[in-house]
């Protein structure tokens, strides 16, 4: 053939690349859905425990838009907040949280919030202070059905222990800061564990 040729493979020189370590952009929203394998495997409960990404734009506004499609589409809805810092997106107004708790004298730092879908509009509250020991959750399934426990405390545990948590410099102030008497009771807490 014409275009056949024979030589000898040319020498080529190629560039030297610098090496960079990119971080994954991709962010993965984790939850848990509860399903009946007996009814086309529609959902019955959603376990969500929020993210930054689910408080703040344009996150917030997909989160809730999600959540609105579990509420109509007669899930439960198991939402654990265990953020201090974006904005309130359980799926209850948030003045009648506010206002439940400043009645009761007590200012959560964490919140859980349940929505049964057979009581369409009411809605089960947990405040979680600081220093308490996280709670066993309560997770309805169908209305006939025992709800089962999630017990928060040991999977939270689990995390830190298997997790990069421990490689925290606590001596760092954390953002956003703590109220006072949280700051202090973390500081001599830390200090005794030998952190800061």
């Amino acid at each position: 053939s014409p275009f056949e040729t024979e030589s000898a493979p040319a020498a080529v020189s190629v560039a030297e690349l610098e090496e960079f370590v990119v971080p994954d952009e991709t962010r993965t929203e984790r939850h848990i859905e509860i399903i009946d394998l007996g009814s086309g495997n529609r959902v019955i409960t959603a376990i969500e425990l929020l993210s930054p990404a689910n408080k703040v734009e344009p996150g917030r506004t997909m989160y809730k838009r999600k959540q609105t499609e579990y509420i109509q589409g007669s899930v439960n809805l198991v939402e654990i907040d265990l953020l201090q810092a974006g904005a309130f997106v359980l799926a209850v107004p948030e003045e009648s949280w506010t206002r439940r708790w400043t009645r009761l004298h007590r200012t959560p730092t964490y919140k859980v919030c349940i929505r049964r879908a057979w009581h369409p509009i009411e809605a089960g509250g947990i405040a979680i202070g600081l220093r308490d020991q996280l709670p066993n959750i309560p997770i309805p399934l169908r209305p006939h059905e025992k709800e089962v426990v999630l017990q928060l405390q040991p999977l939270i545990d689990a995390c830190y222990h298997d997790g990069r948590y421990a490689s925290i410099d606590y001596r760092v102030p954390p953002d956003p800061p703590l109220a006072e008497d949280d700051a202090k009771w973390s500081d001599e807490l830390l200090r005794t564990e030998g952190r800061r």
